[in-house]
């Protein structure tokens, strides 16, 4: 308690150095130094560790990437803040344990960071090439006996991401680039054979109303048996099984005929009449249009599980430049001269 006391009365004796004992993670010892030097030495070893390569393994396979390529961003002034704050505190007993903390248990301080999403989702799909995910159960057309089928799912394995970033976290936070190594889980199927047991006859029925037509305003396209099927699945909302339609499969199949779906406007083509003394449109314009696809794949589902036999595709208008009705509004009404070339 009396070593205690003396540090903390040199601390506050000593506004701007580093309370005695003070280190980020095991390799940083910040303790006693003026806040200039704590800062400067605190920057140059988050430089050189945001440039470490990083090893992960798992079994036989090894990745290596920096904390920078990991997405980590180092806040170094909140990480000296923090490092100044130590033992200065409103409240003795509070500001005496923290200095008994780093004395006596060599307490460390952790660095703050923090990881960029985009970068992160990037680093688990480069380590994704190792996993083995769960496969869904799926509904499944039989054309030969016309009868609907559950396919069964099966386990995985993937990498256990609880682990990674805590151990993540410990690395960054201590500024050490050694080793981690990746464990696996099981990885369990969200589709179950059970769950869609619980919905086949309201598929069955469904299937049955096929051919089930997707249409735009020039073309329709027919699904079959087949197509409804692979569409079909469940969701569970308030602990109850429903009927649903795999969103991304629609999209996929949206994606594919978006190329027919989609047309350039075209702009009114005007002329010279001679007889009238004025320009006149010498062909109509024409809107052009874009394929929704979020509108058109939610505009599907709705229809399909709604009981509807066919589905009109959402499409946004896409007007003309110079239309056959504002031609005149541009100001052109003479003729401004004539040549030959």
């Amino acid at each position: 308690l009396i070593l205690g006391t003396l540090f903390l009365t040199f601390n506050f004796l000593n506004p701007d150095r580093v309370m005695a004992g003070v280190r980020i993670g095991t390799g940083l010892s910040l303790g006693g130094m003026e806040k200039d030097s704590a800062e400067k030495l605190l920057a140059e070893k988050i430089a050189r560790f945001e440039n470490q390569k990083m090893e992960f393994r798992l079994n036989e396979k090894t990745w290596e990437m920096t904390p920078g390529e990991i997405g980590a961003e180092f806040e170094k002034e909140k990480t000296l803040n923090e490092v100044m704050a130590m033992g200065r505190g409103a409240e003795f007993l509070s500001d005496l344990e923290q200095q008994l903390g780093f004395l006596l248990f060599r307490k460390p301080l952790m660095a703050s960071f923090r990881i960029k999403d985009e970068k992160f989702s990037q680093f688990l799909e480069k380590i994704s090439a190792a996993e083995s995910p769960a496969v869904d159960a799926t509904f499944k057309y039989d054309a030969e006996s016309q009868t609907l089928k559950i396919e069964p799912g099966g386990n995985g394995r993937i990498v256990n991401k609880r682990k990674l970033v805590g151990d993540l976290d410990n690395r960054f936070g201590s500024l050490l680039p050694t080793l981690i190594s990746l464990e696996m889980e099981e990885n369990r199927p969200k589709i179950t054979v059970e769950k869609l047991e619980a919905r086949k006859k309201e598929a069955e029925e469904i299937i049955a109303r096929a051919p089930i037509k997707i249409k735009s305003p020039d073309l329709s396209w027919p699904l079959d048996e087949a197509q409804l099927a692979e569409w079909l699945t469940t969701q569970e909302e308030n602990q109850k099984i429903k009927l649903d339609l795999h969103q991304e499969k629609i999209k996929d199949f949206l994606s594919s005929i978006a190329v027919s779906v989609n047309r350039e406007p075209e702009n009114a083509k005007l002329s010279w009449s001679s007889n009238e003394q004025k320009i006149e449109v010498f062909s109509l314009s024409r809107n052009g249009q874009r394929l929704n696809v979020e509108k058109s794949a939610q505009k599907i589902t709705d229809d399909i599980l709604n009981g509807e036999n066919s589905s009109t595709l959402a499409v946004d208008l896409v007007p003309p430049t110079i239309t056959s009705t504002g031609f005149e509004e541009l100001g052109l009404k003479m003729k401004l001269g004539s040549g030959e070339s």
